[in-house]
């Protein structure tokens, strides 16, 4: 449960499963606001096609509209938790409004929502998939509306209830996550080992794959520096299960053995895919050098 909400069970109210009298449902209340509801952990491996199903509902002085966030990797600190659109097949009977779901506000049956994840890169095969269902604002406001629609005060003594809470897929077949990205260039042969360098641009394979460069293009480039006062700053891409570490020194003839902090950039750039952008500065001293270091298993 998210938020410092008080969640527990209580009786189910029949949805789009058969269920016996005695059946529950998780419940929640004492929400504050925005990005409070229910979050999950669920391991995709050896699946694809991943589709997500849930039922909701919600009592007259709780929130209108949820909204549904998947993450790549819920073990980052912090997950990047990246909104999903519903279509009208997500909602049945419902017509989802400003990318949001619109909760049952008869709080007599659960209504199934779902979100199709089958062609979102990353979901499929993953030990690390989360996603959550929360509380949102009104479409283009900065205050929640009621389910019951009516103008009365947001309460937080509403209930939300969730059930059914359900994660499809089908068996698939998957290379690793290298030898996907070289796919993606129809690499073959020699050229999609992870030593090979077939671009002649110094970066392997592997490095290539760390840092989301193009294996098949001299002029992609892993690293950007720009001048802060004092000192230089570059930026990077990043993507899980590879282990970066940045470091410094102030004579090339030396080892780099200073470290250097990174931090993941914010807001997050779009269209990144499986990867984050991170930053690191370095300042003070006459002069200095920086490197980031990816060690691809």
């Amino acid at each position: 449960a998210l938020g410092g909400v008080t969640a527990g069970f209580v009786n189910g109210l029949g949805g789009s499963s058969d269920r016996a009298a005695a059946n529950k449902a998780a419940s929640i209340k004492g929400a504050s606001g925005v990005f409070t509801g229910m979050q999950f952990t669920v391991s995709t491996v050896g699946k694809k096609e991943v589709k997500v199903f849930w039922d909701i509902a919600a009592s007259g002085s709780a929130s209108k509209y949820t909204k549904f966030q998947y993450t790549l990797d819920v073990t980052a600190t912090p997950p990047v938790w990246v909104d999903y659109s519903p279509a009208l097949q997500d909602s049945p009977g419902v017509t989802p409004a400003g990318g949001l779901y619109v909760v049952d506000t008869a709080d007599s049956t659960l209504l199934q929502r779902s979100a199709d994840l089958s062609l979102v890169s990353g979901v499929e095969n993953n030990a690390k998939f989360g996603f959550r269902v929360i509380s949102s604002n009104a479409p283009g406001t900065s205050s929640i509306a009621r389910a019951d629609g009516t103008s009365a005060a947001y309460s937080t003594a509403g209930t939300v209830k969730y059930d059914m809470v359900t994660v499809t897929g089908v068996d698939g077949v998957f290379g690793t996550p290298l030898s996907n990205y070289l796919d993606g260039f129809n690499l073959t042969g020699d050229n999609a080992l992870g030593t090979a360098d077939p671009d002649g641009d110094g970066m392997n394979n592997s490095a290539e794959f760390a840092f989301g460069t193009s294996p098949v293009s001299g002029a992609s480039r892993a690293v950007t520096q720009t001048s802060v006062t004092g000192g230089i700053k570059i930026t990077w891409l990043q993507r899980s299960g590879v282990t970066y570490t940045v470091k410094s020194t102030d004579n090339l003839a030396s080892a780099f053995s200073g470290t250097v902090s990174s931090s993941p950039v914010s807001p997050q750039p779009s269209g990144l895919g499986d990867y984050q952008q991170y930053e690191a500065t370095l300042t003070g001293g006459a002069k200095g050098f920086i490197q980031v270091e990816a060690i691809v298993p």
